[in-house]
């Protein structure tokens, strides 16, 4: 059972799918649907949420941000990014109190980078 603090209810079922206007995205296990999830996942921590949103927006390198609970979810275009080097970039823009940690993904995150590969590809 994949247990996570969003969609705990996914985490029951033997298989589900997950959608967008009515058109399915996935169909697999929650086992399987997070292990389709191919790209390092940062955690970042700060009182400054907006402003970090605003921040990755324009981050040449940034595939996607998404605010998830007291965090940003962020994944890099070129896949696996050392940390200080976006608490280098954070700095830049006077967000150098967040903190980043890599986290595993959750169903939410799997169905955000499915909808950015539909909508971008």
């Amino acid at each position: 059972m994949v247990s996570t603090p969003y969609m705990d209810e996914a985490g029951l079922c033997d298989r589900i799918a997950l959608m967008q206007e009515s058109e399915i995205l996935s169909i697999n296990t929650p086992a399987g649907i997070l292990a389709d999830f191919k790209r390092p996942l940062y955690g970042i921590f700060s009182t400054q949420k907006y402003e970090l949103l605003r921040a990755f927006a324009d981050y040449d390198h940034t595939h996607t941000a998404f605010a998830f609970g007291e965090s940003i979810h962020y994944t890099d275009q070129r896949g696996e990014v050392a940390v200080d080097e976006l608490e280098v970039f954070l700095t830049s823009k006077n967000l150098g109190e967040a903190r980043i940690s890599r986290i595993e993904p959750h169903i939410e995150d799997c169905f955000m980078e499915l909808m950015q590969t539909k909508t971008n590809g």
